[in-house]
């Protein structure tokens, strides 16, 4: 991180001197940011506390001393951090497309060009959902196989959830892009509400689910579902959000083919045998693959971004 600070300093520098803010005005401006943030790594780790707690809780309720009920809450914790673990992939992957379609936005916002603000927005969510899908979508059909990559098999328990969070995360994801859209053209505190929402469903959802559930096989399932639940409200609150403000979103014919060419990659995943690390890689290669291929069948890829992906690259 110093590295990357000392680089940015000598590269980008530190700006020039022009009129001065009021610190009144710098908070007005940075307070939603801050929410914002807060509010988004509060859905990403919430559901491990409120897991841990509600197991721990239920244990203590059904006569387990309280050793037992913490070493209990303890094992599912880990279990469901294991899971995490792999879907969060994803969206890490996803963040630098956040990085690049705040300034386009915002720039774009600012001179009234709302025709290039339109294609911004279409482009940047059409490239994410292609992107988030390639790696979801295997992952989710072979959760069971992706866990033995880097987890002895007591930590097998937590595919299932693995399968869940994997497609609950894409659409976080997604939400994290449509809430920066809003905030480079000028509605933090729209994309701020939206995300505390958001943290209150994912609690309630949680404890909710778990409770209904109890301690046993379907517990960490329940907690998936529950988070991915909270991410799926939070994508559909920013779309309606972004499609009031500029007419735009991801074209509906493009989420529909890009989502029948995911189920395809699901279903191969999934029905490869995945039982060992390497049928894990294969299963994942074979879904993603068949997910590209379905891809060009349906037409949503074609030369033009083949071309523009060697374009990239040649240029790199």
């Amino acid at each position: 991180a110093v590295g990357v600070l000392a680089i940015a300093l000598v590269v980008v520098g530190v700006g020039g001197r022009g009129p001065r803010a009021s610190w009144k005005t710098w908070f007005a401006f940075m307070a939603p940011l801050w929410l914002y943030q807060l509010a988004l790594n509060l859905i990403l780790q919430v559901d491990l506390t409120v897991l841990k707690r509600t197991v721990a809780a239920i244990g203590l309720e059904a006569g387990q001393n309280a050793t037992l009920a913490a070493e209990t809450a303890s094992r599912y914790a880990g279990f469901y951090r294991a899971a995490q673990t792999f879907s969060f992939v994803p969206y890490q992957l996803l963040l630098s497309v956040a990085f690049v379609v705040f300034p386009m936005v915002s720039h774009a916002v600012a001179i009234g060009d709302l025709e290039a603000t339109r294609r911004y927005i279409r482009n940047a969510l059409r490239f994410s959902l292609l992107v988030l899908l390639a790696i979801a979508a295997p992952v989710a059909g072979a959760a069971g196989g992706v866990m033995h990559l880097a987890y002895p098999d007591a930590y097998l328990s937590g595919s299932a959830a693995l399968s869940v969070l994997s497609l609950g995360m894409a659409c976080f994801a997604l939400f994290v892009v449509g809430a920066t859209i809003l905030s480079g053209a000028g509605r933090p505190g729209l994309a701020a509400g939206i995300a505390s929402l958001v943290v209150l469903v994912v609690v309630g959802a949680n404890l909710g689910f778990v409770r209904a559930v109890g301690v046993g096989a379907h517990t960490l399932t329940a907690a998936a579902s529950a988070t991915s639940r909270g991410a799926a409200l939070a994508l559909a609150l920013v779309a309606f959000s972004v499609h009031a403000r500029f007419g735009a979103f991801l074209a509906p014919r493009t989420a529909l083919r890009v989502l029948g060419s995911g189920a395809v990659g699901f279903a191969v995943a999934h029905l490869m045998p995945s039982g060992t690390a390497l049928g894990a890689l294969v299963a994942l290669t074979a879904g993603g693959v068949s997910y590209l291929g379905s891809l060009f069948l349906l037409r949503e890829l074609g030369p033009a971004d083949v071309a523009r992906v060697r374009g990239i690259v040649s240029r790199r």
